[in-house]
């Protein structure tokens, strides 16, 4: 093809041809659009308004990179501002480079039009992604964009007609007593049975209790202190393993908490502590059990105990049902819970509804009169 300028070519046809950078690759190789028409003139002109079209703007915020030069300064910001957990920043990163680069990445940000989110959504689905982890990117990529259309960069509401899927809740899995007494057998009998009794007597979490040390316990007062979680996360150091362990605060602000013990745990815990020299309440090889072993050893505990499996979680709303059950107060178990509010709590209050609901059925089958 000959050249005639502004990249313009005369094509063996005797059509024009005229190119321009509609947007580039994650591996920032331009992309390129192509105009046709007979006459010189008119492919200059069409070409002269899409390059103005596609050009990186100097906008007010002063911002002239590709989208995902956005995406990651806003993770950046969202680290130093708002000065988010370490498990946050790993979601967050973890959408941003497996998910919203590779395929939105290229384009410039005034250049992202709604159905360019409705195929990113659409594509994500292809790939057999939950709904749930959908869900979790396209908030992700819907608080980018919120972002960058308040700085001036997106100046279009592309996200105002864009249906986040809502994740079904989940049900709650909860012991049945029997099932608990039967798990509490073996967990007398094997040295890693504190694990299970003390999120079935103190509702934590599974990283409040890898994180929990003697220091945290007071047995002459029979209480317990939740100070910290642990949690195994990327180690972005590159000289370093790819992960590391990771400690903090617990999940919220009341998920630091005091919570009273049992006689039953209070005494559990002095016999484990005479036996012990680790400074972890739960402890492997000397040294803390991480989460995942503590999940490996409660999964091998329900397995004695011929119980199905369950997540580690399930003791946790194993313990709330209990207290229900016995008559405690939804307030007094939002505290123990940790949780923000007694909303949260409150749902505990359901699945005991549909328990009782389910026992008085029983009653059916007393009587032999017909109804």
């Amino acid at each position: 093809m000959a050249k005639h300028g502004n990249n313009i070519y005369k094509r063996k046809d005797g059509r024009y041809e005229g190119r321009y950078i509609r947007g580039y690759k994650p591996d920032r190789t331009p992309l390129y659009g192509y105009v046709y028409d007979r006459n010189y003139n008119t492919v200059l002109e069409k070409l002269e308004a899409l390059k103005f079209m596609y050009q990186r703007p100097q906008n007010a915020a002063g911002f002239t990179g590709m989208f995902s030069d956005y995406a990651t300064e806003w993770l950046e910001t969202m680290a130093r501002e708002k000065e988010i957990k370490q498990s946050t920043y790993d979601s967050y990163y973890r959408d941003i480079h497996n998910h919203i680069i590779p395929n939105l990445g290229g384009k410039l940000p005034h250049m992202l039009r709604e159905t360019d989110i409705e195929s990113f959504m659409d594509k994500l689905r292809d790939e057999g992604l939950s709904i749930g982890t959908i869900a979790k990117i396209m908030r992700c990529l819907t608080a980018i964009i919120n972002r960058a259309r308040e700085e001036g960069i997106i100046t279009q509401d592309i996200c105002k007609k864009i249906r986040i899927p809502h994740n079904k809740k989940r049900k709650i899995s909860v012991l049945s007593r029997a099932e608990q007494i039967s798990l509490e057998r073996v967990c007398e009998q094997e040295k890693t049975g504190l694990l299970p009794m003390l999120a079935l007597y103190t509702g934590m979490r599974v990283g409040e209790i890898s994180a929990l040390k003697w220091s945290d316990i007071d047995l002459d007062e029979g209480l317990l202190y939740v100070r910290e979680t642990v949690q195994r996360l990327n180690n972005y150091d590159a000289r370093e393993s790819k992960t590391a362990l990771n400690f903090g605060a617990p999940k919220t602000e009341t998920s630091e908490r005091v919570i009273a013990l049992s006689l039953k745990m209070a005494s559990h815990l002095r016999e484990c502590k005479n036996e012990t020299d680790c400074e972890y309440v739960i402890s492997c090889k000397g040294h803390i059990a991480e989460p995942r072993v503590c999940q490996y050893r409660f999964e091998s505990l329900l397995k004695k105990a011929g119980i199905k499996k369950i997540s580690f979680h399930s003791l946790r709303h194993t313990f709330a049902t209990r207290c229900l059950e016995e008559g405690m107060d939804v307030k007094t178990l939002s505290e123990l819970m940790g949780h923000s509010g007694v909303e949260m709590t409150l749902k505990y209050g359901k699945s005991l509804t549909e328990h009782k609901k389910k026992a008085v059925m029983l009653l059916d089958h007393v009587s032999q009169i017909a109804i």
